[in-house]
């Protein structure tokens, strides 16, 4: 699990969105990482300006792992970068 999630880390530093993504997912399904997983995912989204799907992974987040009060101020910028992007379109 920590290998899958250093490698999809790497990846991101890379700008491989796609393996990223793909390793992040993998990482999830394996017991223990499945926070870290959903977060690089969701950082993922975020690089690429999918700002809802950052959204909902961050909101998954806080659902599935309560007291993760760290995440409401991720969960405000993501909500007005979300907002300003559907203004402009």
């Amino acid at each position: 699990g920590d290998a899958l999630v250093e490698l999809a880390r790497l990846h991101l530093s890379r700008a491989e969105f796609a393996q990223a993504s793909l390793m992040f997912e993998r990482a999830e399904m394996i017991g223990g990482h499945a926070k870290s997983a959903m977060l690089g995912r969701a950082q993922v989204a975020i690089e690429t300006r999918d700002y809802a799907e950052a959204l909902r992974l961050v909101r998954k987040v806080q659902g599935q792992f309560p007291g993760s009060y760290e995440l409401d101020g991720y969960i405000q910028s993501l909500t007005s970068l979300y907002s300003a992007q559907k203004s402009s379109l």
